[in-house]
């Protein structure tokens, strides 16, 4: 079954390849409405929360109308057995990695994203959510 998904790199045009780098959320190196879709994994839960609307204003303005976001974040637990993590989180953070449950959705729809659909997921009692939305059109600066 593997064998059918392996990609032959020589059929792919050059206009689809792309490579994965490291940026500055708080100040993308790119200009307003350059990007069809931008991925963030397991970032929010490790922002201080007075960041929750800058952070996702310039994934707004990176992302042309329309463009697609997809995050995944560590979140708050909605079952019981999730409770182990913010208890851990309080004890000792860096058994973490300084992660704790986040939830960045009201903040996405405060910082122009729509269409946000939310997944919760809880993987070895570990609650991760994760996050599809649509970049809005931007206000009109004159």
């Amino acid at each position: 079954m593997m064998a059918g998904a392996r990609l032959d790199k020589g059929k792919i045009p050059d206009t689809y390849r792309r490579t994965a780098s490291l940026y500055d959320a708080y100040d993308l190196e790119f200009a307003d409405d350059s990007f069809d879709v931008l991925v963030n994994n397991s970032m929010f839960d490790l922002l201080p929360e007075r960041d929750f609307s800058s952070v996702p204003g310039e994934f707004r303005r990176v992302l042309r109308p329309g463009g697609g976001l997809v995050m995944v974040n560590m979140t708050a637990g909605e079952r019981w057995y999730n409770g182990i993590w913010p208890v851990i989180y309080r004890i000792n953070p860096a058994l973490l990695g300084g992660c704790r449950g986040v939830s960045t959705v009201p903040h996405l729809e405060a910082t122009g994203f729509t269409r946000v659909q939310r997944e919760y997921v809880s993987q070895s009692t570990f609650p991760s959510e994760i996050i599809l939305a649509r970049a809005g059109k931007r206000p009109q600066t004159r």
